[in-house]
Parts: C-alpha cells; structure tokens; sequence
C-alpha cells in the first residue's frame, strides 16, 4: 500500500457477495478491495474517512436484482447529509445504477452510499464486479 504520507488517496472496492436491503437507510458494504492508497476505505463499514483535506470525486455503480418490478433509491452520503440520489426502477428481475460525485472533504469528513428506500423488500445490490465503489483525490 502507498502511504497516507505521500499526499495519494485512491480506493476501488466491489461486492463480495450479495446484500438483500430490507430496511431504509442501510450502508451498502463493499467487502473486496481492489484498490487502497492511503488506507481511507473501510470494506467492514462501506465508509471512505478522508485522511487529507481536498476535493474527491467518487463513483458507484450498483447491480440490482429483484423478483418483482421495484424501485430502488440511492444517495450518496457526506456525513450524514445527502449528496446525491440515484432512483432506479427494476424491470425484467436486474438494472444497473450509477453515479459520479465531486465533494469537498475536511479530513475526518465520511462519505458511503445507502440505500434509502426500496419499494421491495428483499431486493439484492449484486456481487463480485458488477456493484462498486470507487474514489480519489483530486488536489
């Protein structure tokens, strides 16, 4: 892993394995890291801690799968406070969902993806290479 040290913060981070979303407000965790420069990311929580002030841009997209039509929504989150939302209907059992985010950061400052609301209960965010979440600093 390079060092936090080196001023380079960077994450890339999939699904493991599936994660049924039955209540509002869950994290979505992104337990196989790829990539972790700078050691920001936690695959446990699916939070990013920034450990250097400045401007990140991340991205995430998400496999959906579900038995019935469903609308899934998304946010992106800073501490707590929405970002953006990506709200995704679900047709024919799988659809995919994205979404790019360019955010300030002071260091301490938590960024993660929840999912707001499913109008389904049981609908699945996919594994392996098909949901992920990725970041980096900008300057």
């Amino acid at each position: 892993m390079i060092p936090c040290s080196s001023g380079h913060v960077a994450f890339f981070a999939h699904k493991g394995d599936q994660q049924i979303i039955n209540p509002t407000d869950e994290v979505i965790k992104f337990g196989t890291v790829v990539t972790n420069i700078g050691g920001a990311f936690d695959p446990q929580t699916g939070v990013f801690t920034a450990n250097k002030r400045g401007l990140y841009s991340f991205s995430a997209t998400l496999s959906i799968l579900s038995r019935t039509s469903t609308e899934a929504i998304f946010d992106f989150r800073k501490n707590d406070e929405y970002i953006k939302t990506d709200a995704h209907g679900v047709q024919n059992e799988n659809d995919m969902a994205f979404g790019t985010v360019n955010v300030e950061l002071e260091v301490g400052d938590r960024v993660y993806i929840i999912c707001l609301h499913s109008y389904y209960t049981g609908t699945l965010v996919g594994a392996a290479q098909f949901s992920y979440f990725s970041g980096f600093k900008l300057y």
